[in-house]
């Protein structure tokens, strides 16, 4: 059975294709910012494992979770790519601005704050 030509250039340009679309795994979380709060405690507030695909984790789902947990300043969440050839190995640069404990704030009056 003979294949037309314009077929076999659809179905090659697919398997071509199917590379680009393959899903995508998160081999490495940088976190940058958090001085009092660990690693793992950022990753379990995120949401975050690695080697399982980011689908259904965008960045704004993240950056919402780090901030509902009221830990923090801002939040800021970036999804990098480890080469430029290969899209399937993400890694999520996540940088934090923790709020200052209230431990450590002293007011005077309420024009003069003195912070240790």
């Amino acid at each position: 059975m003979k294949v037309p030509c314009q077929y076999r250039l659809l179905i090659l340009s697919f398997l071509m294709a199917a590379p680009l679309f393959a899903d995508e795994v998160i081999v490495e979380v940088r976190y940058h910012g958090n001085f009092t709060i660990p690693d793992s405690e950022m990753a379990r507030l995120a949401g975050i494992a690695l080697g399982k695909p980011p689908a259904g984790t965008t960045a704004d789902e993240i950056r919402t979770r780090l901030e509902q947990s009221g830990r923090f300043q801002w939040v800021r969440v970036a999804k990098r790519y480890r080469s430029m050839s290969s899209t399937d190995r993400v890694i999520l640069l996540v940088t934090v601005k923790e709020k200052e404990p209230l431990k450590s704030k002293l007011m005077f009056m309420p024009v003069i704050k003195f912070n240790d």
